[in-house]
């Protein structure tokens, strides 16, 4: 397995242990929406990487089952990509208009770093609220899911 591949996993094993975190703690507004975001922004690089149109509400709060489906299908596109078009060249246009050019392999880098914050955000903001968040670091996936 690629290290893609793993991440990949990795990425949607941490989104689907937050989901059900956010769900048993009460569906709070701001970490459902970053989470929401969090799997709206990855469907906006995937279809400009297939070419299809761009959603461009990214902040809308979509419910539990909506996301997690969005993990499970995110997880599939990033199986077919890392198989066949890491090295591709992509152009598109970011929402400000700017056009831009890079290859599968640096919009996934891209994506992955992207979840790792907003997953953080999350993070802190229940440990700012006294709530214990679940380790969801690469390395207890690893030791737990991911061999």
């Amino acid at each position: 397995m690629s290290d893609f591949e793993r991440m990949a996993n990795h990425i949607s094993w941490a989104n689907r242990i937050l989901v059900t975190f956010i769900h048993d703690h009460g569906w709070n507004e701001q970490p459902a929406r970053l989470m929401s975001h969090v799997v709206q922004a990855e469907a906006v690089w995937y279809n400009r990487i297939t070419g299809a149109p761009a959603d461009r509400e990214v902040f809308r709060m979509l419910p539990r089952f909506e996301i997690e489906e969005r993990i499970d299908r995110h997880r599939q596109v990033v199986r077919r990509l890392v198989r066949d078009s890491l090295n591709d060249r992509i152009a598109f246009r970011r929402f400000s208009g700017e056009a831009h050019e890079a290859t599968v392999s640096e919009i996934l880098i891209h994506v992955i770093t992207h979840g790792f914050h907003h997953r953080g955000q999350i993070t802190a903001h229940y440990a700012g609220e006294g709530i214990p968040p679940p380790a969801i670091d690469f390395l207890t996936y690893a030791n737990s899911a991911g061999r």
